[in-house]
Order: structure tokens, then C-alpha cells, then sequence
């Protein structure tokens, strides 16, 4: 199966905000929010926001990129878990009692799923280079 470059880059940069998002909703939890915490939160958006739209860019529009099926799957599977964990979170606020346990798994299964993601995508986007 032959997807675009540009796509693969795309996939890497949105696993690199599920990660943080994940980790994210980790601290949240577990630590006060405080203005030192927001302004970190920030940057990291930002760096990732504006890496991956560098990163876009430089790409060419007409690079194809080789995938098998099985990296293809084991993508679909990943999106499939960091869907559940952002579903499990939401869902959390509807058990007081577990609230905080529930959030800390969430994010945690999506930050584990987004760095098996982005494992995945940049094998596939080396393998290809």
C-alpha cells in the first residue's frame, strides 16, 4: 500500500500531541495547576504545532511512501485505543469516586498508544527514505 510522505509526517506530529496530551491529563490529576505549568503546556503545543507545520512543508506534495498492511493495521488498532482513552476520560467525570484513577489510566493508555504510534510511523517513514 503506498501512502503520501506528507502523511506520515502528519501522523507523526499528531502522536506527538497525543503524547503530550496524554501526559497532560496525567499531571493534571496529580498536580495543582499553576502558572509555570500552563506556560510549559504552552510551549510544548507550540513547538509541536509549529515543528509539524514546518515539517509539512518541507515535505514534497509527491513523495510516495511504501506501508505494509500489518503497520497499517497496528495504526488503525492505535487510533481505535487513543479513541477509547479519550472516551474512558471523558466518561471518568461520571464516577466521582474514581474520577482521578480513571483519568491517570486514560492518560496513560494514550500516551503509551501514541508512542507505539509514533514508533510505527517514523519506521515506516525511515524505512522509506
Amino acid at each position: 500500500m503506498q501512502m503520501l510522505r506528507r502523511s506520515i509526517v502528519l501522523q507523526i506530529v499528531f502522536y506527538t500531541g497525543f503524547f503530550f496530551y496524554g501526559v497532560d491529563y496525567i499531571l493534571r490529576s496529580l498536580i495543582t495547576r499553576d502558572t509555570l505549568f500552563t506556560v510549559l503546556e504552552l510551549v510544548f503545543l507550540g513547538v509541536v504545532i509549529v515543528g509539524g507545520i514546518i515539517w509539512y512543508f518541507i515535505t514534497k506534495k509527491d513523495d510516495l511512501v511504501v506501508v505494509n498492511q500489518r503497520d497499517t493495521q497496528h495504526i488503525k488498532i492505535v487510533l481505535y485505543v487513543i479513541a477509547g482513552a479519550l472516551i474512558l476520560g471523558i466518561f471518568s467525570s461520571l464516577l466521582p469516586n474514581l474520577e482521578s484513577y480513571l483519568i491517570v489510566i486514560s492518560g496513560s493508555v494514550m500516551s503509551l498508544a501514541a508512542i507505539y504510534g509514533l514508533y510505527i510511523s517514523i519506521k515506516v517513514f525511515i524505512t522509506n527514505d
